[in-house]
């Protein structure tokens, strides 16, 4: 991105902040619409597009720091009740406000559940916020079972784990070659090779290929429907002429961001 470039990405952030805080709760928390009770996903996803902004300067005075210690203090004692995912949401946002909450590592293992990908993707994702260091010893019944199958989102995340404990049993030139095949001619990713694509395939998409650190070639077509999945109101959405939502906005944020700012 050359100089008037970062600063379109920079009005583009701007824009997206007014649609983030208008769905900030005085109480804590972020909800999916003004109105509505916060969620912790819909938190996370707040807070990453906020995090983007402070690396870039921006001003993000609206945030209100206290209420959201208090909201998501209050979500820590239900820890034992929520899935992997929401528990990677929290301790996220409780790192991102500098509350260092150190659980043990066993306390965070169902040793008794069976293997299911995106549960284990997540636990990996806790622990690393925690900053321990992932081992195959903190996994329900100490087993790591994947295959490079399934949509785009799922063989990310086996890529991910595939990485993370260097185990090589995905093939590199393999999972490249079906990425990209997932692509659309309107720069966007479907689920599938051949399928609609969604701002959250192209977002995973990218992370994937950026994970297996193949060049993005195309990378003017890919930010054209980033754009088209923008909004009047400073949001972006799943596709072209949906409603907008925070998930979607963090998805066509964390994009332009990884493809033209942070892989330098």
């Amino acid at each position: 991105m050359d100089k008037g470039e970062i600063d379109t990405f920079k009005s583009t952030l701007k824009e997206a902040l007014t649609f983030v805080f208008k769905r900030q709760r005085k109480e804590g928390g972020f909800s999916l619409t003004p109105g509505l009770p916060s969620t912790l996903e819909d938190t996370y996803h707040a807070f990453k597009i906020i995090e983007i902004a402070k690396n870039l300067c921006l001003d993000t005075s609206d945030f209100i720091k206290d209420a959201h210690k208090f909201y998501l203090l209050s979500k820590l004692k239900e820890i034992k009740k929520i899935n992997n995912k929401n528990g990677y949401h929290l301790f996220y946002c409780l790192n991102f406000l500098n509350e260092k909450i150190f659980p043990s590592p066993n306390s965070l293992t169902p040793n008794s559940s069976p293997f299911i990908l995106e549960e284990t993707f997540y636990l990996i994702k806790i622990f690393e916020v925690l900053n321990y260091k992932p081992s195959l010893s903190m996994l329900p019944n100490r087993e790591l079972k994947y295959d490079f199958d399934g949509i785009i989102k799922k063989r990310f995340m086996a890529l991910y784990l595939d990485n993370t404990f260097r185990l090589n049993k995905i093939s590199k030139e393999l999972a490249i070659t079906w990425v990209k095949s997932c692509q659309n001619c309107d720069g966007g990713f479907g689920f599938l090779p051949g399928t609609t694509s969604f701002i959250e395939n192209t977002f995973w998409a990218i992370r994937a290929l950026l994970l297996l650190k193949t060049p993005i070639k195309n990378k003017k077509i890919i930010l054209d429907y980033i754009f088209s999945c923008k909004t009047k109101n400073g949001g972006f959405s799943r596709k072209e002429g949906a409603a907008p939502f925070l998930d979607a906005t963090f998805y066509g944020v964390s994009v332009i961001y990884y493809l033209f700012i942070k892989d330098k």
